[in-house]
């Protein structure tokens, strides 16, 4: 690089360069942080190394939780949406904040962000409104046990078939591992 001619070169003196040498983050601290909370060393690696890695601190300073999904929606996801056409430079770190609070909040499922993505929501209200109108709200508690009774009812006693007929009509609804949860339960009951 050539030095800037039209500016007067920026003098440091010994006490403000040790004060900014302290300053700076270790790259140690920063894996050992990111090791922590996501628990991934190859998440955790891309994730040094890539300009995402502020977003993600920002994100996860707010939500305080989903750390490795954070990690992967800004890495893989964001990019892989990017290659379908979608402008996911127009989604903030704020609206993605409110995506992931609501996964946090158990409104929506992990399968629900790409609708919801893909709709380039620029706020909160905007999320929640896709959210309604494309009928991603997450589906568990009583609403999923009637669910499974309802597959059980009908005579499928078989664990695969009933999460086979439950997620090809609500796979973007409910969550894959509380499915099968809830399924295991029941089928012990009804044994």
């Amino acid at each position: 690089m050539y030095p800037e001619t039209d500016e007067k070169p920026i003098l440091v003196d010994h006490m403000h360069y040790e004060e900014i040498k302290k300053n700076v983050p270790s790259i140690e601290r920063i894996e050992s942080r990111l090791m922590n909370e996501i628990g991934n060393k190859q998440i955790v690696e891309e994730l040094i190394r890539s300009p995402k890695l502020q977003d993600y601190f920002y994100i996860a300073e707010k939500v305080k939780d989903a750390y490795q999904l954070i990690a992967t929606t800004l890495l893989q996801k964001m990019k892989e949406l990017k290659r379908l056409g979608i402008d996911v430079e127009k989604i903030s770190n704020d609206t993605l904040i409110c995506i992931f609070e609501r996964y946090k909040n158990r409104t929506i499922t992990k399968q629900a962000f790409e609708p919801i993505i893909k709709a380039l929501p620029r706020n909160c209200s905007d999320v929640d409104r896709i959210i309604e109108e494309q009928k991603l709200a997450r589906i568990s508690g009583d609403e999923l046990i009637e669910l499974i009774k309802n597959e059980i009812d009908k005579g499928n006693k078989q664990k695969n078939l009933i999460i086979s007929n439950i997620m090809s009509k609500y796979r973007l609804n409910i969550d894959g591992e509380e499915l099968n949860d809830v399924i295991d339960v029941l089928l012990k009951v009804d044994k």
